[in-house]
């Protein structure tokens, strides 16, 4: 959240109109089509839940879950935190900003693209910087059990996908 709250600021102030412009209705499109659109036809949890959907004794993640509670019990991991809170808050009714355990396509990952893509209009060594938080974000995702890779690559060619797509028709008000 707080790279999403820099990049929004950033884009709020720039001078850059057409590079705020195509920022923000990609951020949009992200949430809207990717989270509350494709996120509901596609509703499936990661890994972490896996054993709260699926009626079955027999968790493939169960050894990953395990030790990431090891992990957590020995030093506290945050991931492990908040995948306990936003599964009481969905079994409890409590809606969250930002709360959703839905995990495909990943939000997290189509907002990583997206802060690469920008990064690259703004300079190709800052796009680089992001294009390592991207990868960053996507291991860091499947290592501690919020998404199956499937959803994370899923997210980065949509969310590549949309930043093309508002980028070309926000080229055709200029011509």
């Amino acid at each position: 959240f707080p790279v999403l709250f820099f990049f929004c600021m950033w884009m709020a102030w720039t001078q850059r109109r057409r590079l705020r412009l195509r920022f923000f209705v990609s951020t949009l499109l992200v949430w809207s089509i990717l989270g509350s659109g494709l996120g509901t036809i596609f509703s499936s949890a990661g890994p972490c839940y896996y054993s709260n959907v699926v009626n079955t004794g027999d968790n493939p993640f169960s050894p990953l879950i395990q030790r990431l509670f090891e992990i957590h019990n020995n030093t506290f991991l945050w991931a492990v935190k908040n995948q306990i809170g936003l599964w009481q808050a969905k079994i409890n009714g409590i809606w969250l900003p930002f709360g959703g355990i839905s995990a495909m396509p990943s939000i997290h990952l189509a907002m990583a693209m997206i802060f690469a893509m920008l990064a690259f209009n703004v300079n190709k060594w800052f796009g680089v910087v992001f294009i390592g938080y991207l990868f960053i974000m996507q291991v860091g995702s499947v290592i501690l059990g919020w998404h199956y890779a499937v959803d994370g690559y899923a997210g980065i060619l949509l969310a590549f996908f949309i930043w093309k797509v508002v980028g070309s028709i926000a080229d055709w008000g200029t011509v």
